[in-house]
């Protein structure tokens, strides 16, 4: 997120604060000061029933079905061995045998590995269950004798080809890689037993044909390397027959022949990695030497190919893949790499079986896969009771860095953290490793800077891995990370203590063998969802405002002596606890809900925000208002937006701790009479002052030109952008509907369909095709006005418009900006086109926003050199105006300073608004005039 600070100007020289979603740093926060509201907030938090998944970025996560958690914990129970699950004999020697010899033993009981007694987890009998029932088997070839018959040979026959597609989600280091490992090792093994018996010659020639059986794809090259050498080593680890399959399985005379034929002395199966650096000629040259029954790599790698035009057919080895897992699917599936992995697998015609697997289940996930596979029933969903909880075994600490002794410094904290791992005691003997993870890569190198000039850690014990760093260069950094923990004596660099710092680039899916301590600097996060919980949280804080238009007009309290903003409050707290304020003074506009209306409006909160955080195609619904979150104002402000000052903890502050502030929200009700109707009854309910006639949507100028500075600033933004949304609720590509998205910032089609040609995914919706995507953005008009004066600032020329003709009221020359004009061309084109006049030369100004509907004023100074030409006052080009002459600035000052009479000023000539930009250009050409005015 950037952090920028636009200003809105309203009028010339007013400062307002107000970004959407770009905000100002948080600085540290003063210390509470010793008050009663400081006691309160010290006392003990009310007990509230806990949310599942509330808070921030975890709100996307998908939680599982009852029944599905309740089937899932039903077979765990009655399973405890691998014995009791349908894995192919060697396959699950071989499984038992690998992870032993990967266990560390360091703190354990047990003296050595062959003691061990290795039982399936929940999420491995859930899968390998599920995966590897069989499927109805095709019937044997045979005459027919009917119809019957046929149609009954043809289904199963479909059956045995059709595809299948698996989502396997269980929390993070549940044994997923072993779940979907042993299922298709073992389908692999049963395929080649079939072929065996049913031909052996057919077998041996298959064995040498070009082709890869199996493909697993991850996300990045340190997972593949995890991956294969778990799947390399479980293939070549030696399996004796007879003690490590036993004599009751090879009594089965289809596992007998086929293991005894093929003189087994391990599984058999050709596992190839094709990583980081690997050229496309050593995976074909792997091929030609037989078949490749496992690839692990990743879909870009197999994308690539697509480059190779001089290679004839060069996807051919991927014809015949009939099993692929798809690994931290939410990752592979997501936006940004979808388009490769949805690709790759269109490429995989004869797929019979597709494993997804992944520790979370995002919604956008689950809504990927039913726009993936249309038939619900095609999916196959396996989760353990488990999943999106931290396990059992991890205990979870939060240290407070705001507190003494490290006021706000997070680094401080951390070195504290790693001395207290240091000296707790544990792994006595083995070096320590602590990982540390930072949300941005930005931080890493300053926080390992921080650690070894600050903190005096040594630079050999402190490593830190980006995004910068190559993928050999990473592996050789976390290699020490991922292997089991050495002894002390034999670490090379002599290290204690071992810390990687890194971003979520490493958080995913890799196995850091033994690591006990695990250190996260910030609230985890994703860059897609950081908006969307930033807004959700902002949403329902005590501290948020909300002002109401329907039909872009504000509503309005028309009785009080000035025409002031009616602004909504979440907190029913706010007012009574601050020292001057009263009852009475919410009249001026500030209200805060009470407990009779709150509920109502809770609801109203929480199914824009499901919505908005959902894309929901009814966000624009009828009977639904339209939200738009205008920023932060990082001020104290209160009921009059001036006086009331505000404690911190009555802020809103972000869940980093690095924005703080009001937030502000436009509510559009012009499709929602019954809100608009609960905010009326509301007010006149906390303000018995206030009569119904007196609360107004305004349409009157006079209203919105009487707002102080910051509510009219407020009301300038809400006003642009509601008038841009309800302008634009179709998309011009296509038609669809459109939705407003981002908290109202942008406008995207709800047309998905798509369809596939070739590699390229090629939407229905023109819009969508191009570079800029689907999103559409508010729209500025930009309007040049310019006063106009001679070189000595004697003159002024102003002019007046036929519209306004009966007014009298004379003006700034001004217009809309043409496509690829500059300010300056343009203010000269609109002189010369209004009035005739020749402008030599340009001063730009000032801007200000001008919400009728959507404009932004740039207000310049244009100087015309008098030579008998260039001053001649000409209407014909334009016809616009209905009056333009040259004044002098002794007459315009006294219009300013209003001491014109009717003798003066007999034709009752008069100056815009002192708060448009019109009248701060006319001033500021007053202000430099040569003449004594």
């Amino acid at each position: 997120m950037r952090c920028l600070n636009p200003i809105i100007r309203w009028p010339f020289g007013l400062n307002y604060s107000l970004a959407r979603t770009q905000l100002r740093f948080f600085r540290t926060k003063k210390k509470q000061p010793n008050s009663r509201q400081g006691k309160l907030l010290d006392a003990p938090a009310t007990e509230k029933k806990s949310k599942l998944f509330a808070f921030g970025n975890f709100a996307s996560l998908q939680r599982p079905a009852k029944n599905e958690i309740s089937k899932s914990e039903t077979v765990i129970e009655k399973i405890s061995s691998f014995n009791s699950l349908r894995i192919f004999p060697t396959v699950r020697a071989a499984m038992i045998k690998e992870i032993k010899e990967g266990y560390n033993l360091k703190s354990t009981y047990v003296k050595s590995k062959e003691e061990l007694e290795i039982k399936p987890s929940p999420v491995q009998v859930a899968a390998i269950r599920k995966i590897n029932q069989p499927r109805k088997v095709s019937a044997k070839q045979s005459t027919a004798a009917n119809g019957n018959e046929i149609l009954k040979e043809l289904i199963l026959e479909n059956e045995s080809k059709k595809l299948k597609v698996f989502t396997v989600a269980a929390e993070t280091g549940s044994g997923k890689t072993w779940a979907y490992l042993a299922s298709v090792f073992s389908k692999l093994k049963e395929d080649d037993a079939n072929l065996f018996n049913r031909s052996k010659k057919l077998y041996s020639e298959a064995k040498q044909f070009e082709t890869i059986r199996a493909v697993i794809l991850l996300p990045t090259h340190e997972l593949v390397d995890q991956v294969y050498d778990t799947a390399f080593r479980a293939s070549t680890l030696p399996i004796d027959l007879e003690e490590d399959v036993g004599a009751k399985m090879l009594q089965s005379s289809g596992f007998k022949s086929f293991l005894e034929a093929e003189g087994t002395k391990n599984l058999g199966l050709k596992v190839v990695k094709w990583g980081s650096g690997d050229s496309h000629e050593r995976l074909f040259q792997s091929a030609q030497k037989g078949r490749i029954d496992v690839l692990v790599t990743t879909p870009a790698k197999i994308q690539g190919l697509a480059k190779l035009t001089n290679i004839p057919r060069q996807f051919r080895l991927f014809n015949f893949v009939e099993y692929c897992v798809v690994d931290e699917a939410d990752t592979l599936m997501d936006n940004s790499w979808f388009p490769d992995t949805s690709t790759v697998l269109r490429r995989f015609n004869k797929l019979k079986d597709l494993i997804m697997c992944s520790a979370t289940i995002p919604k956008e996930f689950n809504k990927t896969m039913k726009s993936m596979f249309k038939d619900e029933n095609s999916v196959i969903s396996i989760v353990t009771p488990s999943v999106h909880k931290i396990p059992k075994q991890i205990v979870l600490k939060v240290i407070d860095a705001q507190q003494a002794p490290y006021h706000g410094s997070k680094s401080r904290c951390l070195a504290q953290a790693l001395y207290a791992i240091y000296n707790d005691g544990t792994e006595a003997g083995y070096v320590k490793r602590i990982l540390v993870f930072v949300n941005e890569k930005k931080d890493v190198e300053p926080l390992v800077e921080t650690l070894i000039t600050k903190y005096g850690h040594r630079q050999a014990d402190i490593v830190a891995v980006t995004g910068k760093d190559s993928a050999v260069e990473r592996g050789e950094k976390i290699d020490s990370f991922i292997r089991p923990a050495t002894l002390l004596e034999d670490d090379p660099d002599g290290s204690k203590i071992k810390v990687l710092v890194t971003t979520d680039l490493l958080a995913r899916g890799l196995n850091f063998s033994g690591i006990k301590n695990v250190i996260l600097m910030d609230i985890p996060r994703s860059s897609v969802d950081l908006i969307h919980q930033f807004i959700t949280n902002a949403l329902f804080h005590p501290s948020t405002r909300f002002i109401f238009y329907e039909n872009g007009n504000p509503l309005v309290n028309k009785d009080v002596e000035e025409k002031r903003l009616v602004i909504l409050c979440n907190g029913d707290d706010q007012l009574s606890t601050v020292e001057g304020t009263s009852v009475s003074a919410t009249s001026k506009g500030l209200l805060a809900p009470t407990s009779e209306v709150r509920p109502n409006w809770t609801k109203v909160l929480e199914t824009w925000s499901e919505d908005n955080k959902e894309h929901n195609t009814g966000l624009r619904d009828d009977a639904k208002p339209t939200f738009l979150f205008m920023g932060l104002k990082d001020e104290s402000v209160g009921v009059d937006l001036q006086q009331l000052k505000l404690h911190d903890g009555e802020k809103y502050l972000d869940h980093q701790g690095r924005y703080s502030g009001i937030p502000y929200f436009g509510v559009d009700v012009s499709n929602s009479p019954h809100v608009a109707k609960d905010v009326r009854e509301h007010i006149m309910t906390y303000n018995s002052q206030v009569e119904e006639k007196s609360l107004i949507f305004t349409t009157s100028r006079k209203h919105t030109l009487g707002f102080s500075n910051d509510e009219a600033a407020l009301y300038s933004h809400g006003k642009m952008y509601f008038d841009w949304l309800g302008r634009n609720k179709f998309c011009p590509g296509c038609g669809s509907k459109v939705i407003p998205i981002h908290a109202g910032g942008k406008l995207r089609c709800t047309n998905d369909e798509n369809r596939t040609d070739g590699e390229n995914i090629i939407h229905s919706c023109p819009v969508k095709n191009t570079s800029v995507s689907n999103v559409s953005f508010p729209r500025t008009d930009c309007v040049v006005i310019t006063a106009i004066t001679d070189k000595a600032r004697t003159k002024m020329l102003l002019s007046l418009n036929k519209r306004y003709a009966f007014t009298k009221m004379y003006s700034c020359t001004s217009g809309f900006m043409e496509p690829s004009e500059t300010i300056e061309v343009a203010t000269k084109r609109e002189i010369w086109e209004e009035t005739g006049v020749v402008c030599n030369d340009i001063q730009i100004l000032m801007t200000q926003p001008w919400p009728f509907p959507a404009n932004l004023m740039i207000g310049c100074v244009a100087t015309v050199e008098f030579n008998g030409q260039n001053e001649v006052i000409h209407l014909g080009h334009d016809r616009e105006l209905a009056d333009a002459r040259w004044f002098d600035v002794s007459f315009v000052k006294k219009l300013v300073d209003g001491e014109h009479t009717e003798e003066t000023n007999p034709e009752g000539i008069i100056l815009p608004s002192d708060i448009s930009v019109a009248f701060s250009l006319i001033k500021h050409v007053l202000d430099r005039s040569e003449v004594k005015l």
